[in-house]
């Protein structure tokens, strides 16, 4: 017997799973009775490269409440500041839903920190972000907003069949460092987009608990050729070497959009490395508990959580080049969590990272300082293992 998926009048979060489902996603496992939270639902996307735990907020995306003809707005209710309780096991993500244009707009979850005691949170941004067409291509625009850094809120405009793509790559898009090389940037859909014709049921059996597990298609991502200049700019860079040509604008973003696959490419390559060690181990069970934590965190200070054999929590930041340099940048951030959860902080540095990777890693990092194996530059927080 089959349960429906249903949600109360007015939810946005349905037509979302149609979107994922119609991208080739599968419904793994849903709620007991099959209903789902108008907003704030659970999800868990479970993907070849990583699982992704997030919190789901959609807004319907109205005309601005300021008079402006050119504007408009997707009106936040739930926030922090008025009550909206945190759950640090799943990421916020914020989004504006336009039917008539069928797009969606992704906002910055900072937002949800905001807003008073009235909620009035807010997002403003310009009416042609909901012009775009493109189902190939998420577009971002940026909207002066006084509450984010440097005075900037980046916005994602994005056809149905990108909305596992932004998921994924949220972050980078809401700091303005999104390549487009992310993952599921590659997977264009074939036919139409057709929500209507996609039933959302599961079996009595894959119903339970209060998360809605989603499976995610396999996909390849293409990368694009980049020049031997761009390429040997780059691996100075990751080795701390800085390089004394000149650098057009355009160089620099596709060297910064370089940099940012790379570490991405390194982070899934361990984040694999761990699941499959302790599934050879024997340990299924801590193998399904392996995060990526970056995509969740910008701050926290390691990429990815990762266990050891015993049970024991691993912290592991990971460092990846194109090369087979030892030298790499750490954060004032990563080395203070990095001095303190020496124990359980552990260095993946991943060489040749685009060919043929190479891991070698690096424990009890303070030791290794102390012993002179660990060397770290005066400038910059460069470190170099001998």
């Amino acid at each position: 017997m089959a349960i429906d998926i249903g949600a109360p009048d007015r939810s946005h979060v349905i037509p979302m799973l149609r979107s994922l489902v119609a991208s080739v996603w599968k419904i793994m496992v849903a709620l007991t009775d099959g209903r789902l939270l108008r907003n704030r639902q659970r999800f868990l996307l479970q993907s070849s490269g990583a699982d992704l735990r997030m919190r789901i907020f959609i807004y319907k995306v109205t005309e601005s409440s300021r008079g402006r003809p050119e504007e408009r707005r997707i009106e936040i209710t739930s926030t922090y500041q008025k009550g909206l309780s945190r759950d640090s096991d799943y990421r916020d993500v914020v989004l504006g839903s336009d039917i008539e244009h069928g797009i969606y707009v992704g906002v910055d979850p900072e937002r949800l920190d905001h807003g008073g005691p009235t909620g009035n949170a807010s997002s403003f941004f310009d009416r042609d972000g909901l012009s775009w067409q493109r189902d190939t291509q998420i577009h971002t625009r940026q909207r002066g907003a006084r509450l984010f850094p440097g005075g900037v809120e980046h916005h994602a405009f994005f056809k149905p069949a990108r909305l596992a793509e932004y998921l994924f790559s949220a972050d980078a898009i809401h700091r303005g460092v999104y390549s487009g090389q992310g993952p599921y940037s590659a997977r264009a859909i074939a036919r139409p987009h057709k929500s209507r014709r996609v039933r959302l049921s599961v079996s009595q059996q894959a119903a339970g608990g209060n998360v809605l597990i989603v499976k995610g298609p396999s996909v390849r991502e293409r990368r694009p050729a980049l020049s031997g200049r761009v390429m040997s700019i780059s691996e100075a860079v990751e080795s701390g070497r800085t390089s004394p040509r000149p650098m057009s604008p355009e160089e620099f973003a596709e060297i910064r959009a370089r940099l940012e696959e790379n570490g991405r490419l390194g982070e899934e390559f361990v984040l694999a490395h761990e699941r499959r060690s302790l599934r050879r181990a024997g340990r299924p069970d801590l193998a399904s508990r392996v995060r990526w934590i970056s995509i969740e965190s910008v701050n926290a200070g390691y990429d990815i959580r990762s266990f050891s054999e015993d049970g024991k929590e691993k912290f592991v930041e990971v460092k990846a080049t194109v090369g087979k340099s030892r030298t790499f940048e750490m954060t004032a951030n990563e080395w203070r969590t990095c001095r303190e959860n020496n124990a359980k902080y552990h260095i993946y540095r991943v060489t040749r990272v685009r060919e043929r990777p190479r891991l070698e890693i690096i424990r009890d990092v303070l030791r290794l300082e102390a012993e002179g194996r660990i060397t770290r530059s005066a400038i910059g927080w460069w470190v170099t293992v001998t």
